[in-house]
């Protein structure tokens, strides 16, 4: 029968056959990357399994050893992404209560300049026992801090942190400098890079990286999961 079509038709029949394999196979790839996305995007359990070595050590900060889920975060107290899920953090604790481990890593980001002073303010609170509300501090007044005109300004901000948490100035001025804060800060860093860490914030829960939406409900979900 394609005998008797003449050479033109033949042409256009191919030209046809073609464009529609060509739309068939474009679907078919379109629709199996959405698929992929969408698997990998709410569940994070199927994410690989991070070595627990760099997720919790004996440094730690913890909120809650020993919770049913533990909840890592990366993250970098100039950053406004961390900022703006700092109260989403707080939510889930508060919602969670004992049954949440929040577990703190400091990860500063070279572009923000008074990132690692802010890392380094906190670390010395750490060393009397008030780690966490300088990290509730810092970024309680992120967008304080993070317009000040140099570093000199950014550490007398933190400093008068540390005056309202009533530290020991005197401790937490040698401490803030101090070459095991740096090497602190350091290991967090470097445990960060070991696991691929490039972005901050970045969360695991109970050692799976979390890759759904960074919401309130998102997050919620991929916790429920866990305490089924």
């Amino acid at each position: 029968m394609l005998k008797n079509l003449s050479q033109e038709t033949k042409i256009i029949l191919g030209i046809v056959v073609i464009t529609i394999v060509i739309l068939i196979g474009a679907a078919f790839i379109l629709g199996s990357g959405s698929s992929s996305a969408t698997a990998t995007g709410t569940t994070t359990a199927n994410s690989p399994k991070a070595d627990n070595k760099q997720l919790v050590t004996k440094e730690s900060y913890q909120s809650n050893p020993g919770a049913k889920v533990t909840l890592v975060e990366f993250a970098d107290f100039e950053c406004p992404g961390c900022g703006a899920m700092y109260p989403v953090v707080k939510e889930l604790q508060k919602e969670y209560g004992n049954k949440l481990n929040l577990v703190y890593h400091n990860f500063p980001l070279p572009m923000h300049p008074y990132a690692k002073n802010a890392v380094q303010s906190a670390i010395a609170a750490g060393n009397q026992g008030k780690f966490w509300q300088m990290h509730d501090m810092l970024f309680d007044n992120q967008d304080t801090w993070a317009g000040s005109a140099n570093s000199g300004d950014a550490q007398k901000i933190f400093n008068s942190y540390a005056q309202k948490l009533h530290l020991n100035m005197t401790k937490f001025n040698q401490d803030v400098n101090a070459q095991a804060t740096i090497n602190r800060m350091n290991t967090d860093l470097a445990d960060g890079n070991t696991l691929g860490v490039n972005s901050t914030p970045t969360f695991y829960i109970n050692q799976h990286k979390y890759l759904g939406d960074y919401t309130l409900d998102g997050m919620k979900s991929a916790i429920d999961s866990y305490l089924k």
